[in-house]
């Protein structure tokens, strides 16, 4: 009877190595974009309660062997799925799409497409209204102006556009710069690889590119 278990137990072991074995060829065999697909969709599925009640079953055998399954753990062990996520889609795709010089790839099941993230604020106000004045961005300047109350009556405000140094008035003109046109101006340029502003210019500029990724419906 112990024999039987023992071969039982070894004819077990031999097919489990055996079908990890197959897979580990099968992913081999993948292209690389649609092995680091496959990861993301491994990390990204949807669960089911039987999901929650297995793992949750699998900690629970950890605890009686006396391994740490504290939250604090779990939110550690979170953590490294979440940065493996950030990886495929901020290195790994990433570097796949611009070796092969891809900006939006298609697969039967995911549309990919790179995105960029930008942030950027006026560090040297004069400097910058320079920078954009030159490459003529007029639009994504607003010129304010300040009167005295007291002065502006709605006959004066109506001439002001041509007449305000004929008329008198006691008035400050600012210049400030859109900061979401910004934003997207710079984004534009970057997508067409042309300058940008360095810090020198003004501008404080900072981006980054991760890829977006789709899944596709099925029809």
């Amino acid at each position: 009877m112990k024999k039987q278990k023992y071969l039982t137990k070894k004819l077990y072991s031999s097919t489990v190595n055996k079908l990890k074995q197959e897979v580990v060829m099968s992913e081999d065999k993948l292209p690389k974009h649609k092995k680091l697909l496959e990861d993301l969709r491994i990390l990204e599925q949807a669960h089911t309660e039987d999901d929650v009640s297995c793992l949750v079953e699998l900690l629970d055998a950890h605890v009686k062997d006396g391994h740490n399954v504290s939250i604090k753990c779990l939110e550690s062990a979170l953590k490294v799925y979440t940065g493996r996520k950030h990886q495929i889609l901020t290195q790994d795709l990433l570097e796949y799409m611009q070796e092969n010089d891809h900006t939006t790839l298609e697969t039967s099941n995911y549309k990919v497409r790179i995105e960029t993230f930008v942030s950027s604020k006026t560090t040297n106000k004069a400097k910058a209204l320079e920078w954009l004045r030159e490459r003529k961005y007029h639009d994504l300047i607003q010129e304010v102006f300040e009167f005295k109350k007291s002065e502006v009556t709605e006959e004066r405000f109506a001439k002001l556009t041509e007449t305000l140094k004929d008329l008198g008035l006691a008035f400050t003109c600012d210049s400030k710069v859109n900061g979401q046109s910004l934003k997207s101006a710079l984004k534009t340029r970057l997508s067409l690889g042309e300058d940008v502003p360095s810090e020198e210019d003004g501008i404080s500029l900072s981006y980054f590119q991760q890829c977006k990724v789709t899944e596709i419906a099925e029809k």
